[in-house]
């Protein structure tokens, strides 16, 4: 059985996908401090980290890692390539002495929900769990007691080149259409700030809509206008109403049309629309890139204690020594799997992945 982690942080209890991940994270914890005491120390290349107790050493290399993977391998996977480029030339963010970093309610409200629409309506777990609705994620995840091996994860079922024993479970497209799933979870309990209000609907993304009404967030064009006048996009890249209003994968251009918001496009929605027209599903668009994109190097750059600021943004990487005695660098989520040894699968599991991948070739 997997332990919770901390269970008075709710936030990692969200579902139990994330429950486990947050798991991952505490065991490349104490694999750290493992390979940090050892004597010789398993691990090298670490003398930029820092000085500190075990422990202390131990967080900063996990945290400098996450943000590592973060800035290396996440951000390249789904901003544009050409925003990607354009940041990788970008002045770094230096707050000035006492000033601490704020997160742009245009990042946390809109575009960095574009993952909503990558989510699925349900998922294999492993061989003993073929399909879990997210409803049952959530709130197995929510349950605050240890997990029972039938929802163990296969991370190979959702990261390429690990085992899995059943087929792989890709993100949907980064578009316009919601699964079902996410229009009917449950109602939120958390009030807002004016009581006259109603408490939130549990359909997510009008959530996400009336949340970013009533912020006051500025309009996708605007956003569009202001980069464009940055000199961050070009002309092209802004979307047109005709653009906004095609009914490319759902309906949702027309319903755009019908309600009159083809010229005024509430972020979120022009977020979604241009990663589905001008990243076809895959990566954000030019304006959805921008915000993600400079608002998380932002936060990475404004870290005092981080790998930008402490050992500067050529940060060589340590050798870390796998289960299999080879020493490599972790620069991925599937390095740090591999590391604590999360790749193993359930007993029938592995036995079902072997008669499938090992069968001789005809």
């Amino acid at each position: 059985m997997v332990l919770a982690g901390d269970l008075q942080d709710t936030r990692n209890l969200d579902n139990l996908i994330l429950r486990q991940l947050h798991v991952v994270f505490l065991k490349f914890h104490n694999e750290a401090i493992r390979q940090l005491r050892s004597n010789p120390p398993a691990i090298s290349g670490v003398e930029n980290v820092g000085s500190g107790t075990l422990f202390e050493r131990a967080q900063r290399l996990v945290r400098w890692h996450y943000q590592w993977i973060i800035r290396h391998d996440f951000l390249p996977r789904i901003v544009h390539p050409e925003v990607w480029n354009h940041q990788e030339r970008r002045i770094p963010f230096l707050p000035k002495p006492g000033e601490s970093y704020s997160v742009p309610i245009e990042f946390s409200l809109a575009a960095y929900r574009f993952g909503h629409s990558m989510v699925r309506n349900a998922y294999r777990l492993n061989c003993r769990t073929k399909r879990v609705l997210i409803g049952e994620l959530m709130a197995l995840g929510q349950k605050a007691a240890p997990i029972p091996d039938d929802y163990l994860l296969e991370w190979g079922t959702f990261l390429d080149g690990l085992p899995t024993s059943g087929p792989q479970a890709s993100s949907s497209f980064i578009d316009t259409s919601i699964s079902v799933a996410m229009h009917g979870l449950s109602p939120s309990t958390i009030r807002l700030a004016n009581r006259l209000e109603p408490p939130d609907p549990s359909n997510l993304p009008i959530r996400t809509l009336l949340r970013g009404a009533r912020a006051g967030l500025p309009s996708g064009q605007e956003v569009a206008d202001a980069l464009f006048a940055q000199g961050k996009i070009k002309s092209t890249d802004r979307l047109t109403a005709g653009q906004l209003t095609q009914d490319t994968c759902d309906q949702t251009g027309s319903i755009l049309r019908k309600i009159g918001l083809e010229e005024n496009t509430p972020l979120f929605y022009y977020v979604l629309k241009e990663a589905e027209l001008s990243g076809e599903g895959l990566i954000l668009g030019p304006v959805g890139s921008h915000i993600v994109s400079e608002v998380l190097q932002g936060a990475l750059e404004a870290d005092p204690d981080g790998y930008l600021s402490r050992a500067g943004p050529n940060w060589p990487l340590p050798l870390w020594r796998f289960p299999s005695g080879a020493r490599r660098k972790v620069n991925s989520l599937i390095g740090v799997i591999r590391l604590i040894g999360d790749d193993k699968l359930l007993p029938e599991c592995d036995a079902h992945w072997r008669r499938f991948h090992l069968q001789p070739s005809s």
